[in-house]
């Protein structure tokens, strides 16, 4: 049985990558299409802020003050009460003054 030649100095193996594997190394390895798609999920959270947190962000609700996150409150609540709500509402007014 034949040897198989020797490798180049250096040579790595490298498998085969699927067509999605491939798609995704060049999407994610450009800096301007990471920025692309963080303004694209800015914009996102903007529009569907009233459904991601439909409390009133200038509500407090001291009941539920200083909880760890849950299900209930994602970002968890702090002194005045849920801050998703506070979150979301702040990003979706900075998007609307920039545009």
């Amino acid at each position: 049985m034949p040897a198989a030649p020797p490798l180049a100095r250096g040579a790595e193996f490298r498998k085969d990558r699927s067509g999605w594997q491939r798609a995704a190394r060049q999407m994610f390895g450009s800096p301007l299409m990471i920025f692309g798609l963080g303004v694209m999920l800015l914009v996102i959270v903007a529009v569907l802020a009233p459904l991601l947190a439909p409390g009133d962000p200038t509500e407090m609700q001291l009941g539920q003050r200083m909880r760890q996150p849950s299900l209930q409150h994602v970002f968890g609540t702090d002194a005045l009460g849920p801050t998703s709500c506070r979150a979301s509402s702040g990003v979706r007014a900075s998007r609307c003054k920039s545009a």
